[in-house]
């Protein structure tokens, strides 16, 4: 029973485990400062993501996690571009920029999963 629940909900990790999308977002949280300077910059601040809790948590599951899925996809946009204006950082970080280039792909390798996880529901 227990495998069967487990599968009924797309081989998803248990409740204590992070979801595959917090976990990339908590990724990219770590790699964010690299672009900054600032230790507490966060993806969110460079996404600019709206603060409409209300109004987001009044959402039906599917449509909730095509909405995180797009405001990630936005933020890993918002990273992109900012690494894209600091290149000179792959030369003098180089360590650095491959965390935050890892965070990028589980990123987007979450958002495809989510988005196809959301297309089901």
């Amino acid at each position: 029973m227990t495998v069967a629940r487990w599968r009924s909900r797309g081989w998803r990790p248990l409740e204590r485990e992070q979801h595959p999308l917090e976990a990339a977002r908590a990724r990219l949280d770590d790699g964010v400062p690299l672009l900054t300077g600032d230790a507490m910059t966060v993806a969110e601040v460079l996404g600019q993501v709206s603060p409409e809790r209300a109004e987001i948590e009044k959402l039906p599951d599917g449509d909730l996690l095509r909405r995180v899925a797009r405001a990630l996809a936005a933020d890993v946009i918002a990273v992109g571009d900012a690494f894209l204006r600091e290149p000179e950082t792959v030369i003098r970080k180089p360590a650095e920029i491959a965390v935050l280039v890892r965070a990028l792909t589980a990123c987007v390798q979450a958002v495809s999963a989510a988005f196809a996880q959301a297309a089901n529901k």
